[in-house]
């Protein structure tokens, strides 16, 4: 929206709930922030990570919280890595196994 809407867009403000909870996998594509200013977004882990910004004046930012940002996949499930060179996912085997699991036992229980 940022991009297709200039101006319209305050602060963009993202909960990494991975860095809270190891085991929340969830995955998301951090790509679309890689040509916004950093004063835009920022991704925090508690809510207090939020305090005494300054939103209506535009400080999105607090610059104290670590924003480690890679600007790609991130947080895949099962061992999932980058993508491969036809677009396909690159599970690799510990990824394989795992998903062949869950489907055995899924359906094994009714599940899937």
């Amino acid at each position: 929206m940022v991009t297709e809407f200039p101006g319209q867009v305050q602060c963009i403000f993202l909960r990494n709930i991975s860095a809270t909870d190891s085991g929340d996998k969830f995955p998301y594509d951090t790509s679309g922030f890689q040509n916004l200013s950093q004063s835009m977004y920022m991704f925090f882990q508690v809510p207090d990570d939020l305090m005494n910004l300054d939103i209506v004046n535009g400080q999105c930012y607090n610059a104290t919280i670590k924003q480690n940002l890679t600007f790609s996949e991130q947080g895949l499930p099962f061992g999932l890595s980058k993508k491969s060179g036809a677009g396909r996912v690159d599970i690799g085997w510990n990824g394989l196994v795992v998903a062949g699991l869950v489907m055995v036992l899924g359906s094994c229980f009714c599940v899937l």
